[in-house]
Parts: structure tokens; sequence; C-alpha cells
């Protein structure tokens, strides 16, 4: 359950106006049944690809990396090579393909 506060509270009046409207426009004729629901269908269908897309973007950043020299930590995998830090446990680096480390192994970090 939500945790009740004045924005979910005006976002459920939006919605309830909006179902309200459409509710009305079908009784007096306005719109057409099939017409809402195709236009329904598309909306979802657009918020699905949205959806898709931001994972996509999500997967792409990940496989990305970022750039680093590995002695600071707070990743989980570290190609010495291109010096790129993963945030997730890939065995082999995205860009150049060689054998990463984890942040225990990275020479880097290693205190003498």
């Amino acid at each position: 359950m939500s945790q009740y506060n004045k924005e979910n509270a005006d976002e459920f009046l939006e919605k309830a106006n909006y179902v309200s409207q459409q509710v009305s426009d079908i009784l007096s004729g306005k719109i057409d049944v099939h017409e809402l629901d195709r236009k329904e269908k598309e909306k979802k269908f657009i918020e699905e690809q949205l959806a898709s897309l931001r994972q996509q973007k999500k997967e792409r950043e990940l496989k990305k990396g970022r750039k680093g020299k590995g002695h600071q930590g707070g990743y989980q995998r570290y190609c010495q090579r291109c010096q790129i830090e993963f945030d997730f446990a890939f065995e082999n680096c995205t860009h150049c393909g060689a054998e990463t480390q984890t942040n225990e192994v990275s020479p880097a970090l290693k205190v003498y």
C-alpha cells in the first residue's frame, strides 16, 4: 500500500476525472468505444516501448562502465587494460575483451 500524500491524491483525482470524462463522452456519443479501446491499446504499447528503451539504456550504461584507476573501490570488476570499472560482474571487458579483475585482486587497491 502506498503512502498517502498530496501528490498521490492529486494523481488519483486526475485519473478519476479522466475516466469520468471518458464515460460521459461515451454515453453522450462523443467517443466511439472501439476508438477509445484502440487509443488505450496504443497508449499501453507506447508505455511498454518507453519502458523497454529505458531498460536498454540502463543495460548499455552497465556495459559501458566508468573510467577509473581501480583504486577507490565501489565496483565489482575492473579492466586494467582499459581502466574501466564495472558495477556488474563481467568476466571480460565489454570494450577490449580482456579478462577483468575483482576489486579484491586489483593491484591498485593493495597496500604495501
